[in-house]
């Protein structure tokens, strides 16, 4: 395993915010998988800033670049979130189908 070197403030921070870590999931972690954590949801959220903001045919053009750099991965990738987005759609149908109406909506009166 890689190994990272940070300050000690910021040591004293990760550890102390553990804590918080732990109230959210209702269970407790080490302090390594606490700082992959961090390290990944902030890896994410700069993701997001760079990246949010971006507009749909910029964000296309993107993912068309990908594929063409990267087709296994991408096309696989795509394939995948298509098929998981069929079966939750296949899913949703069902559960209409059979009657089932979510607690935060009413059904309709006959």
């Amino acid at each position: 395993m890689a190994q990272l070197t940070i300050s000690d403030d910021l040591y004293n921070r990760v550890a102390q915010f553990k804590q918080v870590d732990e109230a959210v999931i209702e269970d407790s972690i080490g302090f390594d998988e606490c700082m992959a954590l961090i390290v990944g949801r902030g890896v994410d959220s700069m993701l997001a800033d760079i990246l949010g903001h971006a507009d749909q045919p910029t964000m296309l053009t993107s993912f068309q670049q990908l594929g063409s750099k990267y087709p296994e991965q991408v096309y696989a990738y795509i394939a995948e979130v298509l098929q998981t987005g069929a079966a939750i759609h296949e899913r949703e149908q069902l559960r209409k189908k059979i009657g089932f109406t979510p607690s935060n909506r009413q059904p309709k009166q006959a």
